[in-house]
């Protein structure tokens, strides 16, 4: 259904655009962990994946959707499990 979505896209244009998201997305991540306030060993592509993956759950397959409060919240769990901190 999702491929059926994306309609007629080249598998190489998709391929290409989520190819550089992670890069896109990660510069603030990165800058977070050099100052200390995230773990140097996070993986900035899961990161992404992870929320990415949450979101879709919620949007196109429980059709829940979002709001800033879920983001939040979302965003919140994520960064206290990449967190240098206790």
């Amino acid at each position: 259904m999702l491929r059926g979505a994306l309609g007629n896209a080249p598998d190489a244009n998709l391929k290409a655009f989520w190819d550089t998201r992670p890069a896109a997305t990660s510069a603030a991540l990165e800058r977070a962990a050099a100052r200390g306030d995230l773990s140097s060993d996070f993986n900035p592509r899961l990161v992404l994946e992870t929320l990415v993956g949450l979101l879709f759950m919620r949007n196109f397959l429980t059709m829940e959707g979002t709001d800033d409060e879920m983001v939040d919240q979302a965003v919140d769990l994520i960064l206290s499990g990449i967190s240098s901190r206790s």
